[in-house]
C-alpha cells in the first residue's frame, strides 16, 4: 500500500482510504486527492488490488480535475467567482440553504449555481422560440451531461437540456433549444435539419461553434 500511495504523491495525490458501512468499494478524485471508500472487513490485499487497478484512472482523473482548474469558471460567457456570487445571493435565500451551499465544494456550488440559472432563464426561452418553431415540447428537464448539451426524444417530445450551458454565453442555451426543437420536425442531423435550423437562428453556426469548442 505504501507503494501504492508514493506512486500517487508523486503526482501530487494524497491516498485517503475510509471505511464504511458499505458492501462495495467506491472512489473519488478531487484536487490532491484520492478517496477511497471501502466496506470495514475487506483485506489489506483485496484493497491494494482495487487501488491499483484505478491508479491510471485517478492520476488522469486529478490531471484533468487540475486542467480545469487553470480555466477561468465562466457564467453567461463571463468569468466568475462562484463563492462571491453566493455571497451576494444571501438575503434572497433561506439560511438553511445557504448554509448547506456554504458547506459544499466549490465543483458542486458550480455545478448547482449552473442548474439553477439554466432554470431560471428557460421559462423565458421556451415562451419565446416554441411558438417561433411551431413544436412544443412535453417536458423539460435539465441535467449535467458529459457527452452532449441536449437530447430530444422525438416520441414522447421530452426535451433535456445541459446545465453547463450556464458557462457559455446565453446564446448557445437558445441555440441547443431550437436545436432540439427541430429535432420534433427531423429526427436526425440531416440537410434537412440544419437548414431548419437556421431558418429559426441564421447566426447559429456562431453559437454551435463556440460550443464545439
Amino acid at each position: 500500500m505504501i507503494s501504492l500511495s508514493n506512486r500517487l504523491a508523486s503526482h501530487g495525490i494524497l491516498l485517503i482510504i475510509n471505511k464504511k458501512r458499505i458492501k462495495n468499494i467506491n472512489f473519488r478524485i478531487k484536487a490532491g486527492q484520492f478517496v477511497v471508500s471501502t466496506p470495514i472487513h475487506i483485506s489489506q490485499a483485496l484493497l491494494a488490488q482495487a487501488i491499483e487497478q484505478r491508479i491510471d484512472w485517478a492520476i488522469q482523473g486529478h490531471e484533468r480535475i487540475l486542467a480545469r482548474g487553470r480555466q477561468p469558471t465562466c457564467l453567461w460567457g463571463e468569468p466568475f467567482d462562484a463563492r462571491a456570487w453566493l455571497a451576494m445571493q444571501q438575503d434572497n435565500l433561506h439560511t438553511r440553504s445557504y448554509r448547506r451551499l456554504q458547506a459544499m465544494p466549490d465543483d458542486e456550488l458550480i455545478a448547482w449555481i449552473y442548474r439553477q440559472q439554466v432554470a431560471q432563464k428557460l421559462p423565458e426561452l421556451l415562451q419565446k422560440w416554441q411558438p417561433k418553431v411551431g413544436k412544443f415540447a412535453s417536458t423539460v428537464s435539465i441535467k449535467a451531461m458529459k457527452s452532449r448539451w441536449g437530447s430530444c426524444n422525438t416520441r414522447t417530445a421530452k426535451i433535456t437540456i445541459n446545465s453547463r450551458l450556464a458557462a457559455y454565453p446565453a446564446e448557445c442555451l437558445s441555440y441547443v433549444l431550437v436545436h432540439e426543437l427541430c429535432h420534433l420536425y427531423h429526427a436526425n442531423h440531416s440537410a434537412e435539419f440544419w437548414a431548419c435550423v437556421a431558418s429559426f437562428m441564421p447566426e447559429y453556426r456562431l453559437w454551435h461553434d463556440r460550443l464545439k469548442g
